[in-house]
Formats: structure tokens, C-alpha cells, sequence
């Protein structure tokens, strides 16, 4: 039969090696949740990049289609003048 001292050596020793493992999947979960908080961030920061493009293109296109809008409404009213014209000056050579 072997000795207490013998089991109690091994028994430490195990304890040291289950403790040593348990040290080392401590280390790597917090690796592996530092690797995914970096992956997280960096989507972040690139969906941000993406909205800011499409908030640029959005206030460009609105840009243009007020600018589109305030120059159907001169070329609307400039036609409206011309036809008007046109109008009054064959009532008046017509003599009506």
C-alpha cells in the first residue's frame, strides 16, 4: 500500500495540473472575448463609415432634386408668360 505521503504528493499535483488547465481556458476565453469585442468594433465603425456615405448621397440627391424642382417652376412659369404673350398679342392683332 503506498504511502499517505505519496497520495498526498499525486493528489497536489493533479490539483496543480487541473489548476494550470484551468488558468490557460481562463486565458483563452478572455482572448477570445477581447478578438470578438475587436471584430464588434470594427463593424461598427464600418457600418458607420457605410451610413455616412449613404447620408452624403441622400443630402446630394435632395440637393438636386430641389434644385430640379425650383428650375421646373421658373421654366413653368417662363412658359406660362410666353403663352400668355402669345396669346395677348394674336387678340390684339386679330382685334378681339
Amino acid at each position: 500500500m503506498p504511502a499517505d505521503d505519496d497520495i498526498n504528493t499525486r493528489a497536489l499535483l493533479e490539483l496543480a495540473a487541473i489548476k494550470g488547465q484551468l488558468d490557460m481556458m481562463l486565458k483563452l476565453l478572455q482572448e477570445q472575448h477581447n478578438a470578438t469585442n475587436r471584430r464588434i468594433d470594427d463593424m461598427n465603425k464600418s457600418m458607420d463609415q457605410r451610413f455616412d456615405r449613404l447620408d452624403s448621397r441622400v443630402e446630394t440627391l435632395e440637393d438636386r432634386e430641389r434644385t430640379t424642382a425650383i428650375r421646373t417652376a421658373a421654366t413653368s412659369a417662363i412658359s406660362a408668360a410666353v403663352v400668355s404673350a402669345g396669346i395677348a398679342l394674336l387678340k390684339g392683332v386679330s382685334g378681339h
